[in-house]
């Protein structure tokens, strides 16, 4: 476990890029089986409020810009 202090707050790294793969792949497997995309407008900001929060997520664990763009398929949250 990997710990630092960031912003005057302590910051576990416990997740790798491999688990990272792991929330998302689970992530993306619900939005295509349970939120489809461009189905209904509630789906899609649901979807949205999804990715923003895992950006935030990864953001605070020190994941690079380039990185969490990898796995909200380039958009910008």
């Amino acid at each position: 476990m990997n710990t630092k202090v960031k912003k005057d707050k302590i910051v576990v790294n416990f997740l790798t890029p491999t688990h990272v793969d792991v929330i998302w792949q689970a992530l993306w497997s619900y939005r295509e089986d349970c939120i489809p995309e461009g189905y209904d407008l509630g789906y899609d900001e649901e979807w949205s409020g999804i990715t923003t929060a895992m950006a935030w997520i990864m953001e605070d664990l020190g994941f690079s810009e380039v990185s969490i763009k990898k796995y909200t398929n380039g958009k910008d949250l």
